[in-house]
């Protein structure tokens, strides 16, 4: 027996020991990515480096010292999670970022259970060891960004979703619902996938018309009622409705004004002199008023720009590797080349497993369709790779189809036997 036969029998044996004990797979896994992500927070810097993440930090430091939030220009869900650890284990960055290196290693099974649910647990394996060692969520955990935690409770949702369509459960129905509502307080331009959602579940569930509208009008109530205090506490504070941030006006302008290029947003000090005129002495409320008619202003008097600046941003959102306003330690030419050779090699992958898989598209759709309409939300308003990540685990996923395959071809005839390690 020649030696690269024996070590692909030898990859064959691990993987049907672990296709028999399926807890041993969930723990190795979870170890195997828990590790990889504490080696890294054990490595970087005890500091904040990024703009956002450290207004997440003092959001949780005023609601630590003084029990308030303030203003409402971010979402809650991180800096709720941050305060949370806070209370637990002290003022320490790197708790918080233990806790996301924990939540990343439960992602990995997440991914790992619905690849499993959906294809086949060669490629529910696959992708959860593809997705320990990717290095955008590794690089996630060491941030205060709402990444991790909206990731963890993404795959839940979208395990829920299939459970619900499949079953038609009340309970299924109720905590997705719940999760929706979680998901829109950490990042709320979840709500652009919502469209998919519903439409999605009201073609799969097999009721009838009645008892889909049933199930899908419990899932907007649970929802509702997890986002409602927060959206009502502020409604009432800043005097108009708010979902659930005051700054959809601003990060409209930002998105749509004859200064931007589609992909190198203006930085905080780039305002125009004119608007800072406008903007001076007026409230928040104001202000985000005052950008929003500029926006639309914009928009209304420079359509066709509007539309270039659109598919630029929709673009950018898929773009090989990070461009960002800001430049530090992250930004090297070195990290670039690691997300082209991570990220791009397995956006590649992913649209031949969408292609290969196209036979069960209804059945799957949920997944692109949902991450398409939320490129197409974000377009709308600002794109970065950040805002990405939370949607790369499901090309890690739909990649993960492909290399199942192709493990499933190198590892047959080890032994003599055909193996299926994919779909």
């Amino acid at each position: 027996m020649t030696k690269k036969r024996k070590i692909l029998l030898k990859f064959k044996t691990i993987f049907d020991y672990l296709k028999h004990n399926k807890i041993q797979a969930f723990l190795f896994v979870f170890l195997l990515s828990l590790s990889i992500r504490l080696l890294y927070v054990a490595f970087i810097p005890s500091k904040l480096v990024w703009y956002d993440e450290i207004k997440y930090n003092e959001k949780a430091e005023n609601l630590l010292k003084n029990g308030t939030y303030g203003s409402v220009e971010f979402a809650p869900g991180e800096p709720f999670f941050i305060f949370g650890i806070y209370k637990l284990f002290g003022e320490s960055i790197i708790a918080v970022r233990i806790a996301e290196a924990l939540l990343g290693a439960l992602s990995c099974i997440f991914l790992f259970i619905l690849g499993n649910y959906l294809f086949s647990f060669g490629v529910g394996l696959t992708s959860a060891v593809i997705m320990s060692f990717y290095p955008f969520y590794i690089f996630s955990v060491g941030t205060l960004f709402p990444i991790v935690l909206f990731l963890f409770f993404l795959l839940i949702l979208f395990i829920f979703l299939y459970k619900m369509a499949e079953t038609g459960q009340w309970g299924y129905s109720l905590v997705s619902g719940i999760l929706m509502g979680i998901e829109t307080l950490v990042i709320p331009t979840i709500i652009f996938m919502f469209p998919v959602f519903f439409l999605w579940l009201y073609i799969m569930l097999k009721k009838t018309f009645l008892g889909k509208i049933g199930l899908l009008l419990l899932v907007f109530l649970a929802f509702g009622m997890t986002v409602f205090p927060w959206s009502y506490s502020n409604t009432k504070k800043m005097g108009k409705f708010i979902l659930v941030t005051s700054e959809s006006g601003h990060a409209l302008w930002q998105g749509n004004n004859e200064y931007f290029d589609g992909f190198s947003r203006l930085g905080p000090n780039d305002i125009p002199p004119e608007l800072v005129q406008l903007l001076k002495g007026k409230s928040i409320n104001e202000q985000d008023q005052i950008y929003r008619k500029e926006a639309i202003k914009f928009i209304t008097s420079h359509p066709k720009k509007f539309i270039i600046l659109y598919i630029k941003k929709f673009i950018n959102f898929w773009r090989i590797y990070p461009k960002t306003i800001s430049h530090n330690q992250y930004t090297s030419p070195r990290n670039k080349m690691i997300s082209i050779f991570s990220y791009g090699i397995l956006l590649f992958l992913s649209l031949i497993g969408l292609w290969q898989t196209r036979n069960r598209f209804m059945y799957l759709s949920v997944i692109p369709l949902s991450s398409l309409f939320f490129a197409m939300g974000y377009s709308l308003f600002l794109t970065s790779t950040r805002y990405r990540l939370p949607i790369d685990a499901f090309i890690i996923l739909f990649a993960s189809v492909i290399i199942a395959q192709l493990a499933g071809s190198l590892f047959k005839g080890a032994n003599g036997e055909s193996m299926n390690y994919g779909l």
